[in-house]
């Protein structure tokens, strides 16, 4: 094929590809929210005090360390990549906070910005990677998954450290006596994403993850877009340390190896389809919040923790094979409806349909 002609092939690709459309026809949070209700249910019922100020500030600050890193995950799913580093971004800044916050307000501020930075700056390496020099979004990110994972290491060998009471409290404890502190950064995270929803790094983001041959040819500059939701990505990946530093008030080098399937966990859950052009964060976030009340269900009916995890791995299991199956038979149906398609409009242009014989005035 002449250079020309693939252009003329991308052009016409690009032409089917209504970006605005795109993002009309996402999959919503529906299933999720319906889930979550359920196990809000079953879990007021099996637990003993369910609404005490203590269990839901606990509930809270365990989903929103998840709920966060979904978020930027989902992102990066969006654009039709995997990041593995997030976690170990995450275990990484933890350590750095933790080592590096002294008690007073200005170090508790400056250390909290030079972590949004780190992570900002983490992901656009990952953007140059993927975006730039081409690597396999999967490769790149297991690459710089081990250096932050060793980084962290480096920076703290073993859990413990501890952060200042005011920057704890800051993050992990009540506001206006009811609301826990976590929950309304979940909520300006949230609102950050609809804000990023509105805007046209949005549509080049689902177009890109949709198809990136269509979305070049459509105008859209695919390699900065890459790199800007990978550093959009480490945006919140930094957020997501920072409510996880301040929960914990400590920290942990080996935290990401935890977080990983949780993170995916919550993607997938929240209606993200993996392979791209497709989601949406506030989906990721209720998924966040079914494992966290997975979980307690789980405790208050006696299980022991080590089940926790089994279950969550059949939780991704479950989420992600009927997406897979159904996308196999949406393509069959496409299939098949383009095949008649095909085989209607020969028949009317007076030409045999297939390879079944008919008379030059058949179907006139």
């Amino acid at each position: 094929m002449s250079g020309t002609d693939e252009a003329g092939t991308l052009r016409s690709a690009a032409s089917s590809v209504d970006l605005r459309e795109l993002t009309r026809r996402l999959p919503t949070a529906t299933s999720a929210a319906v889930v979550l209700a359920v196990l809000f249910v079953i879990y007021a019922t099996v637990h003993a005090d369910p609404f005490s100020p203590f269990q839901v500030r606990n509930l809270v600050n365990t989903t929103a360390t998840i709920a966060i890193l979904a978020v930027g995950q989902t992102i990066i799913v969006i654009s039709g990549g995997f990041d593995f580093s997030a976690v170990a971004i995450l275990a990484f800044l933890n350590t750095f906070i933790v080592t590096q916050m002294g008690d007073s307000g200005l170090s508790m501020i400056g250390i909290s910005l030079a972590a949004l930075a780190i992570g900002t700056a983490a992901g656009f390496v990952n953007g140059l990677l993927v975006g730039v020099l081409r690597v396999q979004s999967i490769i790149a990110t297991i690459a710089t998954f081990f250096v932050w994972a060793g980084l962290a290491l480096a920076v703290l060998e073993r859990p413990g450290g501890s952060v200042a009471p005011a920057f704890s409290d800051a993050l992990s404890r009540d506001a206006f006596g009811t609301i826990p502190n976590s929950g309304l950064v979940i909520l300006v995270v949230a609102g950050m994403w609809l804000l990023l929803r509105r805007t046209r790094f949005a549509l080049h983001l689902y177009g890109t993850g949709s198809n990136q041959q269509a979305a070049y040819a459509s105008g859209i500059r695919v390699r900065r877009t890459l790199i800007l939701t990978y550093a959009a990505a480490g945006w919140f990946y930094a957020i997501a340390a920072l409510a996880f530093t301040g929960a914990t008030a400590s920290g942990d080098p080996r935290v990401s190896y935890v977080l990983l399937a949780e993170m995916f966990a919550a993607v997938v859950i929240g209606g993200t389809a993996f392979g791209g052009g497709r989601g949406g964060a506030i989906g990721s976030i209720l998924g966040a919040f079914v494992l966290t009340l997975l979980a307690a269900v789980l405790f208050a009916l006696g299980f022991s923790s080590y089940y926790t995890g089994i279950v969550f791995g059949l939780v991704l299991v479950l989420a992600v094979v009927p997406g897979a199956i159904g996308g196999d038979v949406r393509d069959y149906v496409k299939h098949v409806r383009t095949r008649r398609r095909a085989s209607f409009v020969a028949t009317e242009d007076g030409e045999p349909a297939g390879d079944t014989p008919s008379s030059p005035g058949e179907g006139r």
